[in-house]
């Protein structure tokens, strides 16, 4: 069975080497210091930051997806991970890929345990239904013998993979398959998500998400052609030679920072109030 049939059977592949060590650690630090607030939104880290657009264009990644998506692949979006220590993240499927065909690629940067951060259900992205779909009707999302005998109630031959992933390394799943998150470590573990698709999937960007409504942004996301053509012209692709530029830092200044902090202005108060509480707690002044 070729690396192409055994993804499409199981809906994910890998993992595989991508960085080393220093590159990983390097990564971390660089775009720790660049906040979400100066980003469209927090899944365009690629708009701004250089060094996630190199990631997403390197040929160990680009010869995976190649067979899967073909010639002419755009990367929709991009977001840096952080799951805080004991954080656990149900099982679920990249809400977007619900709109359009796409698959995503999970890179681990810092404090990844093999087989013991990400699971995935195979052949899930077969199902009919979603995680989602089947909370509705009572299923525990955080239960794992739960998620995993609701989906051999669907496919008998499907399995609970653990993924021997580490630092510096990358899988790729279909953006269907049911998949879950967990850091059991007192360590933040950080980790780059890449979502790409064909040029001739129209993509979106999402704006929230409280189940069962999915709330979209108004505005076509920024994407970047990873290989090959737009022969569609549907979406909104940005030169490479933007990210990083004079112009688009201002343009995150001036015009996304603004915007993002009134959006979340309740969520950044109750921030502020928390760390102005906790500075009186540690000063002795609180009564």
């Amino acid at each position: 069975m070729t690396y192409l049939d055994d993804f499409l059977a199981q809906g994910y592949a890998g993992p595989y080497p991508l960085l080393n060590k220093r590159e990983s650690e390097l990564l971390v630090s660089r775009e720790n210091l660049l906040s979400n607030l100066l980003l469209p939104t927090v899944k365009q880290r690629h708009v701004t930051s250089q060094a996630i657009a190199s990631v997403a264009l390197r040929k160990e990644i680009l010869e995976k997806i190649k067979p899967i998506l073909g010639d002419n692949i755009l990367l929709s979006g991009s977001q840096l991970i952080h799951q805080h220590a004991d954080a656990v993240h149900e099982w679920h499927v990249d809400t977007e890929h619900t709109e359009w065909e796409g698959i995503t690629v999970w890179v681990g940067l810092k404090n990844v345990i093999r087989k013991e951060c990400m699971r995935v259900i195979t052949r899930s992205h077969k199902f009919d239904v979603t995680p989602d779909d089947l909370k509705c009707d009572g299923l525990d999302l955080y239960n794992d013998t739960e998620v995993l005998n609701q989906a051999q109630k669907l496919s008998p031959d499907a399995e609970l993979i653990e993924i021997d992933v580490s630092d510096g390394e990358f899988f790729i799943f279909d953006g269907l398959t049911w998949h879950a998150s967990r850091n059991l470590t007192q360590f933040t573990r950080y980790a780059l998500v890449l979502q790409y698709c064909n040029t001739g999937q129209k993509v979106k960007s999402l704006k929230s998400r409280f189940l069962p409504k999915v709330v979209w942004e108004k505005s076509n996301p920024e994407c970047l052609l990873i290989n090959g053509k737009d022969e569609s012209h549907i979406n909104k692709i940005i030169p490479t030679k933007q990210i990083g530029s004079y112009d688009r830092l201002l343009k995150s200044v001036l015009y996304y920072l603004p915007k993002n902090m009134v959006a979340r202005r309740r969520k950044i108060a109750m921030h502020l109030t928390s760390h102005i509480r906790s500075l009186f707690l540690n000063t002795g002044l609180n009564t």
